[in-house]
């Protein structure tokens, strides 16, 4: 198994249990109630591959492994620590992964607190979260290079400073919680 796998196929296996999760929380919204498990267990696996995807996206810029076109142009070897975790939301595709993973979590506050409309909310929230999956499906962070380089090309410049560290993760909390129906 190449080092390209675990990422495309932990985006791929999203996709699929939450499209799963959205499909059996609209029928549980209808009031087959039987379809409940398969829901909530879809989307506990929806959120565990999303997760596991950012950890796999992280270990990829960790180990600066630039055949990887996503990290190649985000992440430099003599970067420092904090630019390497702001790497991950230096371009569209971590971004998306970024908010997706905050879709993950905050889905878990509609299952939890949304009473007699969270089978709905869930139904409409997977639509939400379908959308990024699409991007991310088409615009991949886990795509090769043509060829491995030796060395990054760094972080934009006008991305190198200590506030880009806090500044997306806070805003696209935002958006995220802005999704919740």
């Amino acid at each position: 198994m190449d080092w390209q796998a675990p990422g495309e196929l932990l985006v791929l296996f999203a996709f699929a249990t939450n499209l799963v999760a959205g499909i059996a929380f609209s029928f549980v919204a209808r009031g087959k109630y039987s379809y409940e498990p398969l829901a909530r267990r879809s989307y506990h696996l929806f959120a565990v591959s999303t997760a596991l995807a950012s950890v796999w996206l992280y270990v990829l810029f960790f180990t600066h492994n630039y055949a990887f076109k996503y990290v190649y142009e985000y992440s430099q070897k003599d970067q420092p620590l904090f630019y390497i975790i702001s790497a991950f939301w230096g371009g569209q595709e971590g971004t998306y992964l970024l908010w997706l993973f905050f879709n993950a979590l905050f889905g878990y506050l509609i299952l939890k607190s949304a009473a007699q409309y969270r089978y709905w909310g869930m139904a409409a929230f997977a639509v939400v979260n379908l959308f990024f999956l699409f991007l991310l499906v088409r615009l991949s962070p886990f795509a090769y290079l043509d060829h491995p380089a030796a060395d990054g090309m760094g972080l934009n410049p006008l991305l190198r400073d200590p506030l880009m560290v806090i500044h997306p993760p806070v805003m696209f909390i935002g958006y995220s919680m802005a999704a919740l129906p």
